[in-house]
């Protein structure tokens, strides 16, 4: 069951991602999920500060579908029995992050990658909580330069705030 502003009464949702979950965080109105691929899902019934890292902007509705947020996890196999377009594209190889642990606070969201060097952030950020200052919005997920190269063990979020715990035992706040 789920409640969301604007929208009477309590719903009934059933959420179908079709990879296996392996973690997961709820924000005020908002959900992210990572997949053992890596991949990064995000939902929700509010996303006026851009919390669901899709580079979207929106304000209360009905819940919105899992979509998966772009440039994180492996690529999916394509689907037995149809064809799969391919792009030639000469340049540098990027590629995309793996998505180990996610965290929420109220209105942003934190995504933590298997390699623990660096931490992205999206959403809210108006009291610091993205590591960046006081970025008011961010819709798309940017990694935090203050983190980059940190050994980082695990994050966590809530309200308008960040947790960060180092493999060295020592815990940074934002």
């Amino acid at each position: 069951m789920y409640f969301c502003p604007g929208v009477p009464g309590l719903h009934r949702a059933i959420v179908d991602i079709e990879e296996e979950v392996v973690d997961l965080a709820a924000g005020a109105y908002h959900f992210v999920c990572c997949t053992s691929s890596g991949a990064v899902y995000s939902f929700g019934c509010d996303n006026m500060y851009g919390q669901l890292g899709d580079g979207t902007v929106w304000q209360r509705g009905p819940l919105s579908p899992p979509r998966r947020v772009p440039g994180f996890g492996l690529p999916r196999a394509p689907v037995k029995g149809k064809a799969a377009a391919a792009t030639v594209r000469m340049g540098p190889v990027r590629s995309p992050a793996c998505i180990v642990a996610v965290a929420c606070g109220e209105s942003h969201t934190l995504l933590l990658p298997r390699e623990g060097n660096r931490l992205y952030a999206c959403g809210r950020g108006d009291s610091g909580q993205l590591g960046d200052g006081r970025t008011p919005l961010q819709p798309s997920c940017r990694s935090v330069r203050l983190l980059f190269g940190l050994p980082i063990a695990s994050v966590a979020a809530a309200g308008d705030h960040s947790l960060v715990l180092l493999r060295t035992g020592r815990l940074l706040a934002f």
